[in-house]
């Protein structure tokens, strides 16, 4: 589930809002996270209903995909490299294509056995904490690599129903 249900979405094109390609629902208004570091800052601090998803960036060479969302069981802050001069964006919207359906797919896996923290920009942290108290985390990025198995130490992954 990407965006959680009775949220509304604002563009973040104030001038353009016809025009924009990112959004974010009210809660996230006050405060972007864009920036690698505002990772550990939107861990600790976004607010319940916090989403924000689209295509933004600065200058020639520094845009990505985002898709970050703070609800009661989840804190998911993706930032996806693409665009830019120095970027394969071919290579990149290929990684996008694979990484995406599989990430999201996982998830919706996990929503009711844990509690989930996801990140992937550049580096990765993924925390599922289960409801019976353990708690398996990978400290590496699955976007060039999206096996979620490899959250879970071998074998242990059988412990969640549909994995």
């Amino acid at each position: 589930m990407l965006l959680p249900k009775g949220i509304e979405l604002f563009p973040l094109d104030n001038e353009n809002p016809d025009k924009a390609f990112a959004f974010a629902s009210k809660e996230a208004l006050g405060k972007i996270y864009w920036l690698q570091s505002h990772i550990n800052p939107f861990l600790q601090e976004a607010p319940m209903q916090y989403f924000v998803c689209g295509h933004m960036g600065h200058g020639c060479n520094t845009y990505n995909l985002y898709v970050s969302r703070a609800d009661e069981w989840s804190k998911i802050f993706l930032r996806l490299g693409i665009g830019g001069v120095y970027m394969d964006n071919d290579r990149q919207a290929k990684l996008i294509r694979e990484f995406l359906p599989k990430y999201f797919a996982f998830e919706e896996k996990m929503r009711y056995h844990s509690h989930l923290v996801a990140v992937d920009s550049g580096s990765g942290l993924y925390r599922v904490s289960l409801f019976n108290g353990k708690t398996y985390e990978l400290r590496e990025s699955l976007f060039r690599n999206p096996d979620f198995s490899l959250i879970f130490k071998e074998g242990e992954e059988n412990e969640i129903p549909l994995l």
